[in-house]
């Protein structure tokens, strides 16, 4: 029966070569562009989302707001006349290192974990007759507890150590084979040497960090000028922290809001906290506010992609219906 009814199928597409080749492929390429755009959406929905406990992880940001005459002008040419003057803010991850300090003190009813970032940087790591070049940042041993990192070998709380540094598998392989990394040696850029505590596992592509291959210990003398910071003005680092117990974003935003505040001149400086995984799709760093940003890029594929496989579907049934008519 069956066979029956594909030699008949068959002999109607070689009498209607024409029909069903724009029918078929009109259809088909439809269906195929919808499901592309499909598949990219799902992946920007779910940035920064495969990390344990995805939803407490948390980012503090600097909001600065110029007082001087010269920056409001500037602000009002940049971004139009219609702005006010308390809208003449900018939201940045960017923020100084003197916070860790306060941090740290009286504030466990809003903050399980916190930890400082530096900027990844394009970095040689050198063993032996070996060099690659790889992404690298200091961070302090908690950051990779707060974003649960998986370890192959070695752990987290190795990086309190000063000379420790951790490194990805595929660097590990890179520079050591198959051997165990954890304990071998290396040098930063062949200057700085450091020993390997851990190796973790690489990231998916879907996440902020997955291309940072290495991280160095923060309690390294290298960086005394970021640990021993005490000028709010001087941003520095990126923070990250995991929200303690039933603790809200807004409720750590009202907490830590004005720490900076009475430290820094020339402008108006206060800090927001916000969710981690809202980052990627919602922070317009043009703008310098959590307003905007991909979603709205990711919303307007996804309804073309919509229009697409509507539009294609509805030129199948026309075309079919014309035809049967015949």
């Amino acid at each position: 029966m069956f066979k029956h009814y594909f030699t008949i199928a068959v002999r109607n597409l070689q009498q209607q070569r024409a029909y069903s080749f724009i029918n078929i492929v009109g259809l088909a390429t439809g269906m195929s562009i919808a499901l592309v755009i499909g598949l990219w959406s799902a992946d920007e929905l779910s940035y920064d989302k495969s990390y344990p406990e995805h939803e407490r992880i948390a980012q503090v940001m600097q909001n600065q707001q110029q007082v001087s005459q010269i920056a409001k002008d500037y602000l009002r040419k940049l971004r139009g006349a219609e702005v006010k003057d308390a809208d003449l803010a900018y939201t940045g991850e960017t923020i100084s290192s003197a916070l860790q300090p306060f941090i740290k003190k009286g504030y466990e009813d809003v903050f399980a974990q916190t930890a400082i970032l530096t900027y990844p940087d394009e970095q040689l790591l050198v063993t032996g007759d070996k060099s690659i070049s790889r992404q690298g940042s200091w961070a302090e041993y908690t950051f990779p507890l707060i974003f649960g990192y998986h370890f192959v070998s070695g752990s987290a709380e190795s990086l309190r150590d000063p000379s420790t540094a951790l490194i990805s598998r595929s660097t590990a392989i890179a520079l050591y084979g198959s051997e165990n990394a954890v304990g071998k040696t290396l040098k930063v850029n062949n200057k700085v040497p450091f020993t390997v505590g851990g190796v973790f596992a690489d990231l998916p592509e879907n996440t902020s960090f997955h291309d940072i291959a290495f991280f160095a210990s923060l309690a390294n003398q290298n960086v005394n000028w970021l640990t021993t910071n005490t000028n709010f003005a001087d941003h520095n680092c990126r923070m990250y922290a995991k929200l303690a117990g039933k603790a809200t974003v807004d409720q750590a935003t009202a907490r830590i809001k004005n720490i900076c505040t009475p430290y820094v001149k020339n402008s108006i400086e206060t800090y927001t906290v916000v969710p981690f995984e809202d980052v990627h799709l919602h922070y317009n760093e043009s703008y310098g506010a959590m307003l905007g940003g991909r979603i709205g890029f990711v919303r307007l594929l996804a309804t073309i992609g919509v229009f697409i496989l509507l539009l294609a579907c509805i030129n199948f049934m026309n075309l079919s219906t014309a035809r049967s008519e015949k």
